[in-house]
């Protein structure tokens, strides 16, 4: 079935630095399996605010197996209502409306033969890391590395918590910080950029062969990291990024189908199966799907609307889509008919989605 929302009580809020918290929420039983998860996935939150509805998606940074409840880190941006909310006026006790957890952004990308795992975050991208991090320290199958960067000791969220993982860690795993001024820390000095990235490979002596790496943090940075890994002979398919905002390039568009030899344009019979049942609506080149079945006023899951988060995937059962967006989604998942609504448009006069086979 399709994602939904239902209300989670708050039950701890922690101050982690001056501009972030951990947000954690109080399960029923009925909803234990049904918030399962996968460490690095998220979740999405619907919050109302001044008479209008936000969708934000935040990853999980606990562990189940840590006897950890459902949390999520929220970093305060400047101007943004919704982290501005959480980190100031959110309270213990106080319901949210959450999705359940999705994405793709999980250990099970790595190829069969990894040997190694270097998790690579920067800033907030330390949250699906971190969840990522417990399960490797608790499977204890493959060599781990954790390169963490920040501006000063001060900013690294959950500090103290990967200390202790730190301490208690076999000697397979190793931790090291990256910070512009690393007064009072042991750390090394500089930015996370493909010199800084270099620097901090060559001290660990990691190596290219059967080294799978895991990236999360702000744009500029994972940017400067995967185009260091490629030039070091690193392999696409061994170079795993999360983003939490679309990149300011895009150089990955599907090529433009077409449909009798010419490109599509005109209205779209577009039928949606959503919640066990199919709605018939139209729609045309220019609306994207999701937009289609938000002005038919169905209620489809969705969250960042630009090709990121993944949660408005879809299955593509009749038709030909387009998609201008496709951070969010492989390409294996592409080859096997899922799409992500949001950035995808009708290219053929007739189009069948599921919400539902997903």
């Amino acid at each position: 079935m399709a994602l939904t929302y239902e209300n989670l009580k708050v039950s701890k809020i922690e101050r982690k630095t001056a501009d972030a918290v951990a947000i954690s929420f109080e399960l029923k039983p009925t909803q234990i399996e049904r918030y399962r998860f996968t460490p690095g996935q998220y979740i999405s939150l619907k919050i109302d605010l001044d008479g209008a509805t936000y969708h934000r998606s935040y990853s999980i940074c606990s562990h189940p197996n840590y006897n950890e409840p459902l949390t999520v880190a929220a970093k305060q941006i400047q101007g943004g209502k919704v982290s501005t909310y959480l980190n100031q006026e959110l309270k213990v006790g106080d319901e949210l409306s959450v999705m359940r957890p999705s994405g793709n952004f999980t250990l099970d990308n790595a190829p069969r033969w990894t040997k190694r795992i270097c998790l690579i975050a920067g800033g907030s991208g330390i949250t699906p890391i971190l969840s990522m991090y417990k399960q490797l320290l608790l499977t204890g199958k493959y060599e781990i590395s954790l390169i963490y960067a920040n501006k000063n000791k001060d900013s690294i969220i959950f500090h103290d918590e990967l200390e202790k993982l730190k301490s208690t860690a076999k000697k397979h795993s190793r931790l090291i910080h990256i910070l512009e001024d690393n007064t009072g820390i042991q750390a090394e000095k500089g930015l996370l950029n493909r010199e800084g990235l270099e620097q901090v490979l060559h001290k660990l002596g990691l190596k290219n062969r059967r080294t799978t790496f895991f990236i999360c943090g702000p744009g500029p940075m994972m940017d400067e990291v995967k185009k260091g890994l490629l030039s070091r002979g690193i392999k696409q398919n061994n170079i795993i990024i999360e983003y939490f905002s679309q990149p300011v390039a895009n150089n990955e568009i599907v090529n433009e189908p077409k449909e009798d030899g010419a490109i599509f344009k005109g209205p779209s019979k577009v039928e949606i199966l959503l919640d066990g049942k199919v709605y018939e609506t139209e729609g045309n080149e220019k609306t994207s799907l999701l937009t289609t079945a938000l002005k038919a006023g169905l209620d489809a899951p969705f969250s960042c609307q630009g090709g990121v988060c993944s949660t408005c995937r879809v299955k593509v059962i009749k038709g030909v889509v387009k998609m201008d967006q496709v951070f969010g989604i492989s390409e294996a998942e592409i080859k096997q008919g899922y799409a992500l609504s949001c950035s995808s448009f009708p290219r053929s006069r007739e189009v069948q989605i599921s919400y539902d086979d997903v």
